[in-house]
């Protein structure tokens, strides 16, 4: 009942008009006192704002009432109304953050959805949670962060699998397969959408095989995905329009451009751009026709592929999809150019620096989102981390097991085997993950601090009475670097390195550090030993060795050669980590 109203109350507001917004405010104030309650008052205005994006008074007037409204459930005495008043909120975030992302503002977007996840997150159930994983999980892939869109995906996949959501579930798993082909087999895929969708809603099943064949396109798999598109077409024919039916045309013009069969994509995206207009999805269409442009301009078709630009720009500027617009706008300053009509062509160049200028700071939001991202993350400990994966394994098992057994209890033996895969590979990849994790760390540090850290959080600095310290340096480096490439010295070096720490590790030595050319280690650390000199001076006998072979080489081949200082000294040193970030052992 309430979309019902909700329904007809945004009919009556565009019906006013825009210049009538006063009256559009006045009908709000109706509509708000037929309701007794301030919570349903609340989610009300939550969906008002969910559906309609005008700018206008009546827009901002019930934001304004929104955040009235939830001031005052935050004063209720009853604990749950404050519950639902935190949701309430978060969601307010959610809208907010969202009207951000479509404007490509993805890091204040992401500011949003952090903050209002921060208002749940404490008493979260797994619904709540795999919608913030959905929600993070799309912000991430429409900024082009594979890494963190993959991330939230595998996450909400658990708790997809958790609560039986199925759709989630399959959304989520073919989101990963499209930018990580050998993660999950399209087989599992294939076979858990035949169970979940065999007696759906036609429309529903028809838009998970159009993901499927957009998933095997986006692996290369282009061949397949013409099957798939053709057969759904095919048995659509003679029915009315559906979004899905005019998806799987535009899908299969792209692939039949990918197969350079461009008389078959252009005929198919005609095809499309009808199914769109006839549907109302003119964003759509828009980037259809550019689209159409570059397969005709393909195909030699040079007026009518300039026709499908100016039009598809003209659609794209009033949507406002900046990207699929500076396509369609560098086809027509390419095109203008080669045929030698430059006034046209300055007046697309103009357009085309405008969009490309819009784009950068797009592309500088993305940036900036992972960047603030990433300093939240370096900020946390290595010892939480560990803990994080160690507690997210148990999860993964205990999720694992109660699923398997309440597959088996309801005799879903196909399910079970999906379902099976899906624990099995989330298993397999956080343990790889901690693996990866537990490698880098001891790249960083040594074996015994790097324990210490996990286990206490922090690693205390050390008093030790005789350490022995190698440290070495390249012979005229600054003259020689002048002689080669950058590329070549890096390359030089790092042969050089490399053999130096298989040299510390076959000895025993720790390694501190490299200053340029300057490499440092030390014996008799962290842990105290007799034998510390002389291993540090079997190692620098045997570096000093290598460095000469490389030389006679390079000599013989009449190239730049490498010749090594070495010093050696014993004494006392204090050893431990030094820094927060990017933290290094150090003496």
């Amino acid at each position: 009942m309430k979309r019902v109203l909700l329904a007809t109350f945004l009919l009556h507001a565009a019906w006013s008009g825009h210049a009538q917004t006063d009256r559009s405010a006045d009908s709000l104030d109706i509509w708000l006192s037929s309701e007794t309650s301030d919570t349903a008052r609340a989610l009300f205005l939550i969906q008002l704002l969910e559906e309609t994006s005008d700018p206008s008074s009546m827009h901002a007037n019930a934001e304004q009432r929104l955040l009235a409204l939830v001031d005052r459930l935050d004063g209720s005495p009853i604990r749950a109304v404050r519950r639902v008043a935190r949701r309430v909120r978060s969601r307010h975030f959610y809208v907010q953050g969202r009207s951000m992302v479509f404007a490509s503002n993805y890091a204040e977007g992401l500011q949003c959805f952090l903050r209002g996840w921060a208002l749940v997150s404490d008493d979260a159930t797994p619904d709540e949670s795999l919608i913030h994983c959905l929600r993070m999980q799309r912000l991430y892939e429409l900024a082009g962060d594979t890494s963190r869109m993959v991330n939230f995906a595998l996450s909400g996949i658990t708790h997809a699998s958790q609560v039986q959501d199925t759709n989630a579930l399959l959304w989520l798993m073919q989101s990963v397969a499209r930018v990580r082909p050998n993660s999950i087999e399209l087989d599992s895929i294939q076979h858990l959408g035949d169970l979940h969708y065999k007696h759906k809603d036609e429309e529903d099943r028809a838009f998970f095989h159009w993901n499927m064949a957009l998933t095997m396109m986006r692996q290369g798999r282009n061949d397949e995905a013409r099957v798939r598109l053709r057969n759904m077409i095919r048995s659509h024919q003679g029915k009315p329009p559906t979004a899905s039916y005019a998806l799987a045309h535009w899908t299969l013009g792209e692939v039949y451009g990918s197969l350079d069969s461009l008389r078959e994509g252009i005929a198919t995206l005609q095809e499309a751009i009808r199914l769109a207009e006839g549907i109302g999805m003119l964003q759509w269409s828009g980037a259809e026709r550019r689209m159409l442009g570059d397969q005709l301009s393909r195909l030699g078709l040079e007026n009518e592929a300039e026709e499908a630009w100016l039009k598809a720009a003209a659609e794209l500027r009033v949507n406002n999809i900046i990207e699929e617009e500076f396509k369609a706008v560098e086809g027509l300053k390419d095109l203008y150019e080669r045929t030698g009509r430059y006034k046209e062509s300055l007046a697309m160049t103009h357009r085309w620096i405008l969009l490309k200028d819009s784009m950068d700071r797009m592309d500088h939001a993305r940036s900036s989102m992972r960047m603030e991202f990433k300093d939240q993350v370096q900020a946390d400990s290595i010892a939480n981390i560990q803990r994080m994966h160690e507690q997210e394994v148990r999860s993964e098992i205990m999720v694992g097991r109660e699923r398997l057994r309440r597959n088996v209890l309801l005799g879903v033996g196909s399910g079970l085997l999906v379902f099976a895969v899906v624990v099995w590979r989330q298993r397999d990849r956080i343990g790889k993950e901690r693996q990866r994790s537990e490698r880098l760390l001891l790249n960083i540090l040594p074996h015994k601090v790097a324990e210490e850290l996990k286990a206490k959080g922090e690693a205390e600095a050390v008093h030790i009475d005789q350490v022995t310290v190698l440290f070495t340096d390249f012979k005229g480096f600054t003259a020689m670097s002048e002689q080669v490439t950058p590329r070549q010295l890096v390359h030089d070096l790092h042969e050089c390195f490399s053999a130096f720490d298989r040299i510390c590790e076959e000895h025993g030595i720790e390694k501190i550090k490299t200053i340029g050319d300057a490499y440092m280690a030390a014996g008799g650390l962290p842990t105290p030993n007799t034998t510390h000199a002389t291993d540090v001076i079997i190692a620098a006998l045997a570096m000093r060795d290598f460095i000469a072979e490389g030389k006679a080489r390079k000599l013989a081949a009449g190239l730049p050669y490498f010749e090594i200082r070495i010093g050696v000294h014993t004494g006392p040193v204090v050893a431990g980590i030094v820094g927060v970030k990017k933290f290094q052992y150090d003496i």
